[in-house]
């Protein structure tokens, strides 16, 4: 299955080697639509030296029908 991912993200560079983004998201990865919330996530970008980059990824949001914050 291919990877997809439908939303919008926003970059901020907070030094020449780090950079973190905010992530809003409808959809990741389904072919059927459970909810229509809006799902979330984070990351951040460290890139000691130009061959290596370093990545940290946070998910969340509702991925069921029942979308209330504790199924989260």
């Amino acid at each position: 299955m291919p990877y997809y991912l439908w939303g919008v993200q926003a970059s901020c560079p907070f030094h020449a080697s780090l950079t973190g983004d905010i992530i809003l998201m409808t959809g990741y990865n389904y072919l059927t639509n459970p909810n229509n919330n809006l799902s979330y996530g984070l990351q951040l970008i460290w890139q000691p030296e130009s061959s290596m980059t370093l990545k940290q990824n946070l998910y969340f949001g509702p991925d069921q029908s029942e979308t209330a914050v504790a199924y989260w």
